[in-house]
């Protein structure tokens, strides 16, 4: 592994990539005083896109509100208090303690009281998402909905699961529509799925940029720049951030400008990491020369990502690249349940192991020297496959280790053992030298 220095520069835009995220809670904050609708969900697909026909609606991440809470240990730890004090067990969903934590303190991680959305709109679509819901309407009194997002292998009974999402999806609509005395607007709806479908190629494009060696971008701000991804994925706004982030990268590939400016090693993370120990992984790019490329958990989130039959990853076409027209709801609706059965996030639930060859792909596409696993106790579902996809890896030829950590709960990160299980990857099974030892 050669050693090389590389130029480094802050990405310009990833200030306005903050202010997005901002932007997102601050609209949670205000709706109401706005007159406009608040809608408590998840951010799997459908999540966001099909609220969006009601007009004036904000969504409020539920997912994206508990990972939150994690940049507040202190906020985090009494929600998980408040949680267990009403019975509930902190071996169940992490997200799910965070949240009903929040809401039953009624506190805000952003101060004031707790959120109170109008209704939830959100996908069954792992053991913890709909109970979730259940409670929190319960507690707050509002109307609930929830899709079933049904668990089935790829390629078996697809047209059948996407029929019943598409079933789904008419019968939410209709639904909104009685509780809020709205008229839903299918305008709405195929604008806010065509802006879906552009953000989920631009993070497709921006995923795949970083097989350049040196890598453009790193894992961290990846993890901090997907907000936008996700939370704003179905307006312009979120489109237009996305296109320059795409820009900016591609320039910084032109240019040879790097994440990592002694990159000899590039590594990737499988899950989403204890956001606890982020600052770990900028220590080890400088003391190792190293690079994190990213968490593979956070790719080919929406379908975004294809594996051709020579293991080539490559960017899927929109809907309306492969000739589909959206010129009615049906077709907006249909074209959002068709994308579930690409989405590696939706297979990972469904069947865990199942994506392990899209993960090998996309390793050795991105040409990645190692990998790094997550025994997740804040997600058990994702934890029960980790013991297969480290051996997955290992017959695919990478070196791999595994940790243990709550990455929704910042007081169960024992952040010594996971810097000990990192520098055992890098140094043990692959043999890398901290920068300062390699030429004495």
């Amino acid at each position: 592994m050669v050693h090389q220095k590389y130029r480094t520069e802050p990405l310009d835009c990833f200030k306005k990539g903050k202010e997005l995220r901002l932007d997102h809670f601050r609209d949670v904050i205000t709706a109401k005083e706005k007159g406009k609708l608040l809608v408590s969900g998840s951010v799997t697909l459908g999540g966001f896109e099909i609220p969006a026909g009601l007009g004036d609606v904000i969504c409020f991440a539920d997912d994206a509100y508990a990972v939150t809470m994690t940049t507040n240990p202190a906020f985090s730890k009494d929600a998980y208090a408040a949680a267990e004090a009403k019975g509930f067990s902190r071996d169940i969903c992490g997200y799910t303690m965070n949240y009903i934590g929040s809401m039953f303190l009624d506190r805000s991680l952003f101060g004031g009281d707790f959120p109170k959305a109008d209704f939830i709109f959100t996908a069954q679509n792992c053991d913890a998402r709909g109970k979730w819901s259940q409670i929190v309407a319960d507690h707050l009194g509002i109307p609930f909905f929830v899709f079933e997002r049904p668990c089935g292998r790829a390629g078996q009974g697809t047209r059948e699961r996407i029929d019943y999402l598409v079933d789904q999806f008419n019968e939410g609509i209709e639904w909104m529509e009685k509780i809020t005395g709205r008229r839903y607007d299918d305008e709405k709806l195929i604008e806010a799925t065509r802006n879906f479908f552009r953000s989920a190629k631009l993070w497709g494009e921006i995923w795949l940029l970083n097989r350049t060696v040196p890598a453009p971008i790193d894992a961290r701000s990846l993890i901090s720049l997907m907000a936008a991804a996700i939370w704003r994925r179905h307006e312009k706004a979120g489109v237009d951030f996305l296109e320059i982030l795409r820009d900016e990268i591609r320039y910084r590939v032109d240019n040879e400008i790097a994440a990592s400016q002694a990159e000899s090693c590039r590594l990737l993370l499988d899950n989403a990491p204890p956001f606890a120990a982020m600052p770990m992984l900028r220590e080890t790019q400088a003391k190792y020369g190293i690079v994190w490329l990213g968490t593979m958990v956070y790719a080919g989130l929406y379908g975004e990502l294809e594996i051709l039959e020579d293991g080539t990853v490559v960017v899927a076409k929109t809907p309306e690249e492969r000739g589909v027209v959206f010129r009615e709801r049906n077709d907006a609706v249909r074209a959002i349940a068709e994308v579930t059965e690409r989405s590696w996030l939706e297979q990972r639930i469904a069947f865990p192991t199942d994506v392990n060859s899209s993960y090998i792909a996309l390793a050795k596409y991105l040409r990645a020297d190692g990998i790094l696993l997550d025994v997740n106790r804040g997600c058990p579902a994702n934890s029960a496959s980790a013991p297969e996809r480290k051996f997955a890896f290992m017959d695919a030829g990478f070196p791999v280790t595994m940790y243990e950590s709550n990455s929704s709960r910042p007081g169960d990160v024992d952040l010594r053992m996971i810097g000990i299980v990192i520098e055992n990857l890098i140094e043990n099974l692959m043999g890398l030298k901290k920068l300062q030892d390699r030429y004495l």
